[in-house]
């Protein structure tokens, strides 16, 4: 019985494995096209936007779950129909198919960042390494941009420019995965309004369609509240 399961679960794990290996001929003609749809290089503190990059392509060649590691390694070797145990074929396919992401994301990183994963030798080990070195400061990065967001002021600068400026933060933030919502940003540039918008601020927030006005919208209302 023992027996039996070790082997059922080796052909489970060579069936998963096999999910994503049928592609490795397909996925070596497209090299060229998969490579030019990564990022080539990233910033230091942007791990988070070179994640949101990476993660679709790997998912489009079914490829994540190699990263994330929960399509591990099949068996070096399996029972064989003598009831031998035989070298595994899949095993070195699998290595074949981890070593070609893994050149894919180390083509992916600043040279700073090579020399941190240094012998590291799994894309596994890779992606774990590098979010535990980046996220810190990725969510470091989203927590001021939340504060300049919240914050903002229009000042001396013109409506077309205040809002722009707050387009930015609010695309960065959605650069590195984090949503704040149209609604609130919406919320943040009136919010930063002097007291000559007063009128046109409550009239804009007490709106039936309030929570279908876009960003234009609001541009264009505050700019026609100027002429």
């Amino acid at each position: 019985m023992a027996h039996n399961g070790m082997h059922s679960a080796a052909s489970s794990n060579i069936g998963n494995c096999n999910q994503f290996l049928s592609c490795v001929g397909n996925i070596n003609n497209q090299r060229p096209n998969i490579s030019h749809s990564l990022p080539i290089k990233r910033i230091h503190d942007n791990y988070l936007s070179w994640r949101v990059q990476m993660t679709p392509v790997l998912r489009t060649h079914k490829l994540l779950g190699l990263v994330e590691g929960t399509m591990q390694a099949p068996p070096t070797h399996i029972d064989g129909l003598d009831g031998q145990r035989v070298i595994n074929p899949e095993y070195d396919n699998w290595v074949q198919l981890d070593q070609l992401v893994l050149g894919w994301i180390i083509s992916s990183l600043t040279e700073s960042m090579v020399m941190e994963v240094i012998g590291l030798t799994t894309t596994t080990e890779v992606w774990q390494a590098l979010s535990a070195t980046y996220f810190t400061n990725s969510r470091s990065r989203a927590l001021h941009l939340k504060q300049q967001l919240q914050s903002i002021n229009k000042g001396s600068e013109s409506i077309t420019e205040y809002v722009k400026k707050a387009k930015v933060i609010f695309d960065s933030l959605a650069a590195i995965s984090e949503q704040v919502g149209k609604e609130n940003l919406i919320l943040c540039i009136l919010s930063g309004l002097g007291t000559e918008y007063e009128s046109i601020v409550i009239m804009i927030t007490n709106r039936i369609d309030f929570d279908l006005l876009t960003i234009n919208d609001i541009l264009g209302l505050l700019l026609n509240h100027e002429a």
